[in-house]
């Protein structure tokens, strides 16, 4: 996950997503996560909004689908490598 972390960083889309295929989730997760923590700072307007969705985020329903897609993408990456096409790399 670092290495296409660093690799969408760098504008190598491509890479990113051989390395992994949630990097681009990840990255997309921490900007706005940034973006949301720079808000709450510095626009107290904006707390109520980003409270409400705060609470949304930790929603059990949230959790549960954050897993799932975590053991499909581990699973597609398993079956690329016992397929031997070797689309992902390791």
């Amino acid at each position: 996950m670092t290495r296409s972390l660093e690799a969408i960083w760098r504008g190598e889309f491509l890479l990113a997503l051989r390395y992994h295929p949630l990097g681009f989730a990840a990255f997309a997760f921490m900007v706005v996560l940034f973006c949301g923590s720079a808000l709450y700072v510095s626009m107290p307007a904006t707390r109520p909004t980003l409270d409400r969705w705060t609470r949304r985020a930790a929603h059990p329903a949230v959790s549960l689908s954050a897993f799932v897609l975590l053991i499909a993408v581990w699973v597609l990456r398993l079956l690329d490598w016992f397929s031997g096409y070797r689309v992902f790399l390791w």
